[in-house]
């Protein structure tokens, strides 16, 4: 894992989407981008650049392996910030995976 790399924490009460900004002994410096709360299913889309640290356990990387939920789900995210091409990019994908 490594800054920049895209990421998934799953925690017991919600989903945190985003991206490595650092690692520092056990904790990973995640830039949110998209939060699910699970206990009412709420979505938040955080377009500000909010930090947080979570446990390197916790953090998986969203790699070359992503099953087609994950791509739903960051295809989502791309929408929600309106960036047409990485859309493309990730619909190209997931189409590439079916």
């Amino acid at each position: 894992m490594q800054c920049g790399d895209w990421i998934k924490v799953t925690l017991p009460d919600r989903r945190v989407f985003g991206y490595v900004n650092g690692i520092i002994d056990k904790y990973v410096y995640v830039r949110k981008v998209k939060v699910i709360y699970l206990h009412n299913l709420e979505t938040v889309n955080i377009y500000e650049n909010n930090q947080s640290a979570y446990l390197l356990d916790d953090v998986k990387l969203w790699g070359n392996s992503l099953l087609s939920n994950d791509y739903t789900e960051l295809i989502n995210i791309a929408i929600d910030r309106k960036d047409e091409a990485w859309f493309h990019e990730l619909a190209g994908r997931l189409i590439g995976n079916g």
